[in-house]
C-alpha cells in the first residue's frame, strides 16, 4: 500500500483522494480546514492535513513522507506548486492547469512539427489555441518566424528563433546566409560555432571559432 498525498481538496482532488483511499494510504490536504473536516466526516478512511502551498518549505517538508504526490490545486497556484514538488524530488502527478503548462506543451509540439512541416501549416494548426491563450509568447515567436522566413535581411534573428525551438540545422542555414551577406560580421560565425559545439561536432566548431578570431583580427 502506497502513501499518497493529494494537494487540493476541490471537486477533482477530493474525488481522486476518495477513490485512491480504497487501495492506498491517502492524505488529503488543503488550506481550508472546514472543507477537509467535511470530507473526513463522510469518508473516514481519508487522512487530512491543512497545507498552504505558497509556503515552499512547509510544502516540501510535508511531502517528504509520501511515495506519490497528486497536485490538484487551482491553476493560478499550479506552476509554482509543481515546481516546488519537483525540486523536492518527489514523484508527482499534476492535474492542475495553468498558462505555463500550455506554453510548455505547445512549445514541445511546435518543436516536433518544425521537423516535418512548414511554419505556415504550424501557425494554422495553432490558431484555435491562439483564440484561447492569446498572451502566450510562443505565438509571437511562430508568427515572427513566418514573417521573416523570406527576408534575407533578418536571417540572424530567424536563426536565433530556430535555435530556441531546437531546430539546429535550420538555424545553421540562416546563420550561413547571414555570414555570406555580412562577411565581416563575427556574430553569425559565433553562432555557428556554438551550434556545432552543442551538437558535439568539435572539429567544425573549432574551425568556425578560428574563422571568427581571424575576422576580428582583421577588423
Amino acid at each position: 500500500m502506497s502513501k499518497v498525498i493529494v494537494i487540493g481538496a476541490g471537486m477533482v482532488g477530493s474525488a481522486m483522494a476518495i477513490d485512491m483511499a480504497k487501495n492506498h494510504d491517502v492524505t488529503l490536504t488543503d488550506i481550508n480546514l472546514q472543507v477537509l473536516e467535511g470530507l473526513k466526516a463522510k469518508h473516514s478512511e481519508l487522512q487530512i492535513q491543512t497545507l498552504d502551498v505558497t509556503n515552499k518549505n512547509a510544502l516540501q517538508q510535508t511531502i517528504k513522507a509520501f511515495d506519490l504526490v497528486i497536485c490538484a490545486v487551482p491553476g493560478f497556484l499550479g506552476f509554482e506548486t509543481l515546481k516546488s514538488i519537483i525540486e523536492g524530488k518527489k514523484n508527482v502527478v499534476d492535474i492542475s492547469f495553468f498558462p505555463e503548462k500550455a506554453e510548455m506543451l505547445l512549445e514541445n509540439t511546435v518543436i516536433a512539427l518544425l521537423k516535418t512541416h512548414e511554419i505556415n501549416f504550424i501557425n494554422e494548426w495553432l490558431q484555435p489555441f491562439k483564440d484561447n491563450f492569446k498572451s502566450l509568447p510562443i505565438f509571437k515567436k511562430t508568427d515572427t518566424i513566418q514573417q521573416l522566413s523570406n527576408d534575407l535581411d533578418q536571417m540572424q534573428t530567424l536563426g536565433e528563433l530556430y535555435y530556441e525551438f531546437s531546430q539546429f540545422e535550420k538555424a545553421i542555414e540562416c546563420f550561413s546566409w547571414e555570414m555570406e551577406l555580412k562577411p565581416t560580421d563575427p556574430k553569425p560565425i559565433q553562432w555557428i560555432a556554438k551550434l556545432y559545439r552543442e551538437r558535439g561536432m568539435i572539429y567544425e566548431a573549432d574551425t568556425y571559432r578560428q574563422l571568427c578570431i581571424d575576422i576580428q583580427k582583421q577588423a
